[in-house]
C-alpha cells in the first residue's frame, strides 16, 4: 500500500491523534489494504485489536478505539470499511485491469491469438463506478477522461456528486474525510480551465450541449445511459420510421428496461439499439402487431426458435405416448396366455 505522505501530513488524523492512536490507526489501514474485501476491517473487538497491532490487549484497544477508527464506516455487512484506503484499492486494481488488457491485446496481436477484453473490461467498469462514487476526482478517473474525450466502451465512467456515507466534507487530501474538498476545484496541473471546462463537470454524468436534441437527454436518463450512445441518432431514426412513439413508445421501454438490463450485466448500458428487443416486445405485446416484432434484429430468429422447441416438445410427447401405448398392448398380449392357461387347469 502506497501512502500518500503529504496528504496524510495534511489530514486531522495526524494533526489531533495521539501517538498510540496513531500507531494503531495507521496498522488498521495496513490490516484492510490486505483483507477481502480490500479496505475492510472485521467488526469483532479482538480482531480489530490484533489488526491493530495490539495483540489481545483489549483494555489499551478499548482506549484508543475511537480515534484509531477515525476515517473508518461500519456498513451493512458488518465490517468497517475506509474510504481513502478503499480508494486506493480501487485505484490500484483499475490500473491492473489496464494492464491486462494491454498486455492480453498485445499478445493476441503478436501471437495471433484469440483474447476477449469483455470480462476484464466489465470489471473496469465496474471499479470506476464504485470509484467514481468515492471520489469523482481520483486521479485514476481524471486520467482516464482526459485521455478519451469521446466515450466508448473502454471508458471509467465519470463521478457522481453522491456520496454513499452521507459526508460532503471528505477531501480527497484527507484520508480521514476531515477537511474541506475545496482543492478539488483547481484543474490539475497543466491543464486550463478552458480544458476543463470542455471535459464537463466531473460530479455528474455527461450531458449533452445545450444545442443538442432534446431527445438525448431524455433517452439517456430513462435508459440509464452515463456516456451518450453513438448510435442513438441513427437508432432512434429507425424506430420513429418503423412508427415507434417517442413518449408513448420508446421511453417506457428504456425507463423499464434499463434497470433489468443494468442488474443482468452489472453495467451501464453502452448502445441504443440493446433495447430494440425490448421495443418490439412492448410493440407486439400493447399493439398485437406481429409483424413488425419481426423487423426487429433478433427477434425472427428467436420467434423460430421457440417454435422449434413448441413442435420439439410436441413431438417428444407425441412419441412417449405411442411408447405408452405399445407397452399396453405388449402387457396385455403376454397376460392373456396366462389367463387361459390358467382356467384350463
Amino acid at each position: 500500500m502506497m501512502i500518500d505522505i503529504p496528504r496524510l501530513r495534511q489530514s486531522g488524523f495526524d494533526a489531533i491523534i495521539d501517538d498510540s492512536a496513531w500507531r494503531a490507526g495507521l496498522n488498521l489501514w495496513m490490516s484492510a489494504w490486505h483483507s477481502v474485501p480490500a479496505g475492510s476491517l472485521d467488526a469483532d473487538d479482538a480482531a480489530l485489536t490484533k489488526a491493530a497491532g495490539l495483540g489481545r490487549d483489549l483494555r489499551t484497544w478499548a482506549a484508543v478505539r475511537d480515534n484509531a477508527l477515525r476515517g473508518f464506516v461500519l456498513c451493512s455487512d458488518g465490517r468497517f470499511y475506509h474510504e481513502t484506503v478503499c480508494e486506493v484499492a480501487l485505484e490500484a486494481w483499475i490500473e491492473k485491469l489496464i494492464q491486462r488488457l494491454a498486455s492480453g491485446a498485445g499478445n493476441a496481436k503478436r501471437w495471433k491469438a484469440e483474447f476477449d477484453p469483455a470480462p476484464l473490461e466489465a470489471d473496469l467498469f465496474r471499479a470506476g463506478e464504485l470509484l467514481a462514487a468515492l471520489n469523482p476526482d481520483s486521479k485514476v478517473l481524471v486520467k482516464a477522461r482526459r485521455r478519451s474525450s469521446q466515450s466508448d466502451e473502454n471508458s471509467i465512467p465519470p463521478g457522481r456528486g453522491t456520496d454513499p456515507t452521507g459526508s460532503n466534507a471528505r477531501s480527497d487530501r484527507d484520508p480521514t474525510g476531515q477537511e474541506s474538498r475545496s482543492d478539488r476545484t483547481a484543474p490539475p496541473r497543466g491543464e486550463s480551465s478552458q480544458e476543463k471546462g470542455r471535459e464537463g463537470n466531473s460530479n455528474n454524468p455527461p450531458t449533452p450541449q445545450p444545442d443538442a436534441d432534446p431527445r438525448l437527454a431524455r433517452l439517456m436518463k430513462a435508459g440509464g445511459f452515463i456516456t451518450v450512445p453513438s448510435d442513438w441518432r441513427p437508432v432512434l431514426d429507425s424506430w420513429l420510421a418503423r412508427g415507434a412513439d417517442f413518449e408513448t413508445d420508446i421511453i417506457p421501454v428504456l425507463e423499464q428496461a434499463g434497470p433489468r438490463l443494468r442488474e443482468r450485466t452489472n453495467r451501464a448500458p453502452y448502445k441504443l439499439k440493446v433495447f430494440e428487443p425490448d421495443l418490439a416486445q412492448h410493440i407486439a405485446t400493447v399493439r398485437g402487431d406481429i409483424e413488425r416484432l419481426r423487423e426487429i434484429p433478433g427477434r425472427q430468429a428467436e420467434l423460430e426458435r421457440a417454435q422449434r422447441e413448441a413442435d420439439a416438445a410436441r413431438e417428444s410427447e407425441e412419441q412417449e405416448a405411442e411408447r405408452q401405448r405399445q407397452m399396453r398392448a405388449y402387457l396385455a398380449a403376454t397376460k392373456a396366455p396366462d389367463t387361459a392357461a390358467e382356467g384350463e387347469g
